[in-house]
């Protein structure tokens, strides 16, 4: 268990400290042109990065018996309403490019979706993961969490965040298998969102613009090329910064598709960047931190005794591994452009906050489970290793 911790310690670490040679080096100019400061987004970048990491540390701090308490359990619930509401409010929240998504806090812009997923995530935990809930059965496994996450997701549709929603969605539904709700269940239900899927793309011209170039350039015998400029002008860019990459890459700071070829390049499509930079090579060792991630995620939710804390790690691995592999896919043109960022790389406080509160929920689950390993008397647990 040290050696998964240390691993999925270092490999977050690794990948935030890369995200932000990386967002120096594709924004300094923006920066110098915007606020006529170079090191504008790598500062405020560097800024939420300590305040993520000391969150990340203060959560661990949590006595474990009081982690899944009444208080806990009601603040989660309180803070998803007021998440979904205060983005509504003239003053408090901001429109950006036709979305109530964000509001201002502290001079800083903070993205209130990306913590309603963080507590949704907790809540479903607690609920699924209770000893005496009957998830094989049909109203307590698949009902009625089915019926908060509708609500919760009927809310991040009205900021709108399309994406967001089908995301959370897909995370629930997956600890919902794994706490034990029939399958069978699920196969009545899939029609469902997925005819609310496809009747939602064709009723929004928007959505459909960017869903159906997406399958022409992978299925279609012939494409019209003027159809995907127009339509997938950033995934296209992107796919072309990759090729300019090749191998071994440009080098740090010798991008050219940053130079207004990509929008939102230090953000959504700050994988390209790294791809163009750094080549083959660079890409790879995203992967493997994002693998390492994910195995060690997964392996610590594996070795937990208690169903609360073992659901709670998987559905914060997924977080943060899913929206990994989904940005990839974006940026590769497999799947629509969506706005999901790449965890601990793309710059935006709001994400890397979220993504480390994940993962130092992951590390506090591995350290319950070395201290059920310690009180149990299992030799391979080191006492004096938390006191080093």
């Amino acid at each position: 268990m040290k050696v998964a911790i240390l691993l999925f310690t270092s490999a977050a670490i690794l990948l935030a400290i890369f995200g932000l040679v990386m967002i120096y080096s594709v924004s300094s100019v923006q920066g110098e042109a915007l606020n006529n400061d170079g090191y504008h987004f790598v500062k405020n970048q560097g800024l939420f990065l300590v305040l993520a990491i000391t969150v990340a540390i203060l959560i661990n701090l949590i006595p474990f018996d009081s982690f899944f308490s009444k208080g806990i359990i009601y603040f989660a619930g309180i803070s998803i309403l007021i998440g979904l509401i205060i983005v509504h409010i003239p003053g408090i929240g901001r429109e950006v490019n036709g979305s109530n998504r964000w509001i201002d806090f502290l001079g800083f812009r903070l993205q209130t979706s990306e913590f309603i997923k963080l507590a949704t995530i907790f809540l479903m935990a607690w609920w699924q993961g209770q000893p005496w809930r009957k998830n094989k059965s049909l109203l307590e496994g698949l009902i009625i969490p089915s019926a908060v996450l509708l609500v919760i997701d009927a809310g991040l549709m009205l900021q709108p965040d399309f994406g967001s929603t089908l995301m959370l969605s897909t995370i629930c539904f997956l600890m919902m298998i794994v706490a034990g709700v029939k399958i069978k269940y699920f196969l009545c239900l899939i029609p469902f969102p997925i005819i609310a899927f496809v009747m939602k793309v064709i009723a929004d011209p928007l959505r459909l613009k960017r869903v159906t170039p997406i399958f022409e350039l992978n299925f279609a015998d012939s494409v019209d090329q003027e159809i995907l400029s127009d339509s997938l002008y950033q995934v296209i860019s992107a796919i072309s910064a990759f090729k300019h990459g090749g191998a071994w890459g440009q080098g740090i700071g010798q991008s050219v598709f940053k130079e207004h070829y990509i929008p939102e390049y230090h953000t959504d499509f700050i994988l390209s960047m790294v791809g163009e930079e750094l080549g083959i090579l660079g890409t790879s060792l995203v992967a493997i931190g994002v693998l390492i991630i994910l195995i060690c995620g997964t392996y610590i939710s594996i070795k937990e005794n208690d169903f609360q804390f073992r659901l709670l790690a998987f559905g914060m691995t997924l977080q943060i591994s899913l929206y990994s592999i989904v940005n990839t896919g974006v940026v590769s043109g497999l799947f629509p452009t969506k706005g999901l960022a790449m965890p601990f790389l793309s710059y935006g406080g709001s994400n890397l906050l979220s993504t480390f509160i994940a993962a130092g929920l992951v590390i506090y689950v591995a350290r319950h489970v070395m201290e059920n390993e310690y009180q149990e008397g299992t030799p391979a647990h080191d006492p004096n290793f938390w006191k080093m």
